[in-house]
């Protein structure tokens, strides 16, 4: 079994989970479920999507199954959920709560997710097909722009507070943009006199 939680999303009384899940065959079949801390169901709602990426990575072709999940439940704060993941006779236990959620959702944790994503076979075999079909040299350039791309990982506000402007360079633009109007009342007035 293989699966990833691409996106954990908590809004006001319900968190959001997104991923995928799949087995060792296209036919294998996936169950959910979602604890509370006592372990006792909670009910939620999910919902399949359609993950054409995971398969043609995982199985080498576009299969016309849903292997992703949108799964949504009530969130009281404070408290830890558990995802349960069960196929082909093997189980994943994913906890959730704020700390774990706030840590999850780092750049660096982020980072090193991506890195280990990396590191696994179908990825090799990934490579291969690649260099076999466009040669070392295109291999080497995607590569290259693929660990590139993980620098560039930023949450909102890590990005908010690397590019906030300053005072000063607010009050250019609005300097700029006074001067800007007024140069184009003058041409709209001088466009009326003609």
């Amino acid at each position: 079994m293989k699966y990833k939680v691409d996106v954990v999303r908590i809004r006001e009384n319900s968190i959001t989970l997104n991923g995928w899940a799949l087995g060792k065959t296209p036919e294998s079949k996936v169950t959910f479920r979602v604890e509370d801390e006592h372990h006792q169901p909670v009910k939620c709602k999910m919902v399949s999507t359609r993950r054409d990426d995971v398969s043609q990575i995982y199985f080498k072709k576009v299969i016309d199954k849903e292997f992703g999940f949108d799964i949504q439940f009530p969130y009281e704060r404070g408290k830890s959920y558990w995802l349960l993941i069960r196929c082909d006779g093997r189980q994943a236990k994913i906890k959730y709560n704020e700390e774990l959620i706030r840590k999850r959702s780092s750049v660096a944790h982020k980072r090193m997710q991506k890195i280990r994503d990396l590191m696994n076979m179908e990825t090799v075999r990934v490579c291969l097909d690649f260099w076999k079909e466009n040669g070392l040299k295109a291999l080497l350039v995607k590569s290259k722009h693929k660990l590139q791309g993980i620098d560039n990982d930023y949450d909102y506000g890590e990005w908010y507070s690397l590019t906030k402007p300053t005072a000063e360079e607010l009050e250019e633009t609005e300097r700029w943009e006074r001067e800007l109007v007024a140069l184009m009342k003058e041409e709209e007035a001088q466009q009326d006199r003609t």
